[in-house]
């Protein structure tokens, strides 16, 4: 029996030797599942920046679950698992094929050995067979050791390595564990964000967030934000191309909120961003106070000027009254152009009729042209954005202007003449003095006269802003003889005094004094050249009227008129102005002509009236008949039915005929006045030789 105690005995070591190395390679790879562990959440937790304590906890649950697992796997399960002798005995069987089949049928009668069936005999002769078959037989051969002892290895590497590595980065390792455990220890950062932004903001502002980083710059950033209405937002950044800097934007807001930024392994604390509402100017209102020589009044308290330009004479100061929407803390104002040399002016801080510190006082002296803007700063810290730029506009005292309005041009004169002069003087302020200024160009005489117009010559007082003024200029006063040539003209000066007052002079005029004689003959050579004026335009409304007869019988029934049809109609209107005009001229010509007869003291009263009552013939027609031509053709070319174009165009006739009959007229009577004058020359000369008649003859007392 003892040959089969023998092989029992070399089955149960050979199974203790396959138990122990299930047992290596269990703990091997329980080892080398947890080092690898340790490893992957290690380089997870490190690598990706602020992993949450839940995923940190949940890998730990993770872990434990299985290395639990790998010892139920590998060591557990193969412990316990049944390793029978025929499940040795078969893979000895399989490894020694020259026992055939001896040791499984030796395991198997062992087993049988007290079986009333088995025999002993049998039994101990294939145990003596099978011990002499398998005696140099190695049977740990079957075993394969290489494969847990290779895991071992590794498991023992990777331990070596990891107390390697917990040993040289204690620091590191001591972190890994507080967080595996849910710590809320941190790594050592390998990015330091720096970001930049505004604390305080106006409502409205566009809001610009920069992130730039002083240790590792992250591929990306993530801006986090919480508004104060309790909307959160996550915006990713935008990274600027040509330097490492994020950046976000967010246009014209309108309420406060805080703002946190995730970009590597950083995140940066909460920073909160208020919205506040900043200082407007609503209103600015300015009291002026006029130089004396404007004869402005100053601006009435409770009537202010309102708004910010200021268009006011040079010296005038205007105080100014600044509202602003919020309470303010300070406030100034910038005198100057923009991207000149600006003056700061500092404003006082005063309440408003609420109490509130809401108004602005300040002053400004306006000398010249310029402009200014006003600043505010708020009790909230905040200034006023983009403040408005105001205009200063300084008025200049302009001297006055002189306007000649009679004669206006140089004329000849008798030396009996009374010219009146008329001139017109306007004034941006007032009138202080308007005078006459004369002299005769040649000769011994005083070489200047001036004569201060008084009251009785002006149609308003000094003082005001315009003034229409006429003098009598007799000069027989000045004692003119034929041959003297007299200028003058009109000076005005105003109210200004600083430094001094403006002086206008209009130009300088002149009297040429001849004979009245000589003076006759030129009017009448003007009064000749009239003459031929109106023979030449009597005949033009005669051919004007044809041209409307004409027009009245070709488009007079017509109700629709074609384009060419009203242009025609507007021609002859055309063509009525132009004869207007010609009256007008010629109106003027003989008025002009009564004037230096009136002036001159020339022909007789009988002469005059005449000549007047030709000239206002001319004038009513270049007045009001012509004018009514002109009209009544222009409502006919407008005209849409035939009957009312008719009627116009009829009208129209009629007035050019009476026109025609006044011209003729005048005409007639310019014939008359010239047989009057011949005869009243006639009498005048035989008037003057009796006179040298009466010289020659001598005296009775004279004794001849």
């Amino acid at each position: 029996m003892a040959s089969i105690d023998q092989i029992a005995q070399r089955l149960t070591d050979l199974r203790g030797a396959v138990r122990r190395l299930y047992l290596q390679h269990g703990v091997a790879s329980l080892v080398l599942w947890a080092s690898g562990f340790v490893a992957a959440t290690f380089v997870v937790d490190f690598g990706i920046p602020n992993v949450p304590r839940a995923v940190r906890l949940l890998f730990l649950v993770l872990g434990l679950a299985g290395l639990g697992f790998a010892y139920l796997r590998y060591i557990r399960y193969p412990q316990r698992a049944a390793l029978s002798d025929d499940d040795i005995a078969g893979r000895l069987e399989a490894q020694f094929p020259g026992l055939r089949d001896r040791l499984i049928s030796t395991v198997q009668l062992l087993r049988m050995k007290n079986d009333r069936f088995s025999s002993p005999d049998m039994v101990k002769a294939l145990a003596v067979e099978t011990v002499r078959a398998s005696r140099d037989l190695d049977f740990a051969s079957i075993l394969l050791p290489s494969v847990p002892r290779r895991l071992t290895y590794l498991a023992a590497t990777g331990v070596v390595c990891l107390l390697v590595s917990g040993l040289c980065w204690s620091t590191y390792a001591g972190i890994y564990i507080n967080r595996l455990f849910g710590g809320s220890m941190k790594w050592p950062q390998k990015t330091i964000l720096l970001v930049e932004l505004p604390t305080v903001v106006a409502k409205g502002d566009d809001v610009r967030i920069s992130v730039t980083a002083s240790q590792g710059f992250p591929s990306k950033a993530y801006l986090r934000c919480r508004f104060a209405s309790g909307v959160e937002e996550q915006h990713r950044m935008t990274r600027l191309a040509d330097r490492q800097e994020f950046r976000h934007e967010f246009p014209k807001v309108t309420e406060g909120f805080s703002v946190s930024v995730q970009g590597g392994d950083d995140e940066t604390p909460w920073r909160e961003i208020q919205v506040l509402i900043p200082p407007r100017v609503e209103r600015v209102q300015a009291f002026f106070s006029y130089p004396r020589y404007t004869g402005l009044a100053d601006t009435p308290k409770e009537k202010p000027e309102e708004g910010g330009n200021l268009r006011v004479p040079i010296g005038t100061r205007a105080s100014l009254r600044i509202s602003v929407n919020i309470p303010i803390e300070s406030g100034r104002l910038l005198l100057g152009r923009a991207g000149q040399a600006q003056e700061a002016v500092t404003l006082a801080v005063t309440p408003d009729a609420s109490g509130a510190p809401r108004l602005l006082l300040g002053a400004v002296n306006v000398e010249r042209d310029s402009e200014y803007t006003l600043e505010a700063k708020a009790t909230n810290g905040l200034k006023n954005k983009e403040p408005v730029r105001y205009t200063i506009k300084a008025l200049v005292d302009n001297a006055p202007t002189v306007k000649v309005l009679e004669p206006g041009v140089d004329k000849y004169v008798t030396p009996a003449a009374v010219v009146p002069i008329r001139a017109a003087v306007t004034d941006d302020y007032g009138i202080r003095r308007i005078s006459l200024v004369h002299k005769f160009v040649a000769g011994e005489k005083p070489p200047e006269v001036t004569i201060q117009f008084d009251p009785t010559n002006n149609s308003a007082e000094y003082g005001t802003r315009k003034i229409d003024s006429t003098y009598e200029f007799d000069l027989t006063s000045i004692k003119a003889k034929e041959g003297d040539v007299i200028s003058y003209r009109v000076e005005a000066e105003d109210t200004n005094e600083a430094p001094q007052a403006n002086v206008t002079r209009s130009r300088q005029f002149l009297f040429t004094v001849i004979s009245k004689d000589a003076l006759s003959t030129q009017l009448d050579e003007q009064r000749m050249r009239v003459k031929e004026d109106l023979q030449k335009l009597a005949a033009y409304p005669e051919e004007e009227r044809r041209g409307v007869l004409r027009l009245q019988e070709l488009l007079g029934t017509k109700d629709t008129l074609e384009r060419a049809e009203r242009q025609s109609i507007a021609s002859a209107a055309t063509s009525q102005r132009q004869v207007s005009q010609r009256l007008e001229r010629l109106a003027h010509a003989l008025d002009e002509i009564l004037k230096d007869v009136e002036q001159n003291r020339l022909w007789d009263v009988t002469s005059r009236e005449k000549l007047s009552s030709m000239r206002d013939t001319l004038k009513g027609d270049s007045e009001t008949k012509s004018p009514e031509v002109t009209n009544q053709l222009t409502q006919a070319a407008n005209a849409s039915k035939a009957p009312e174009r008719m009627s116009r165009l009829g009208e129209s006739g009629e007035k050019q005929k009476e026109i025609l009959e006044d011209l003729r007229q005048v005409l007639g009577k310019m014939g008359e006045w010239e047989d009057y004058m011949e005869v009243v020359k006639i009498v005048r000369g035989l008037k003057e030789k009796q006179n040298r008649l009466n010289k020659r003859i001598p005296s009775p007392e004279g004794g001849h």
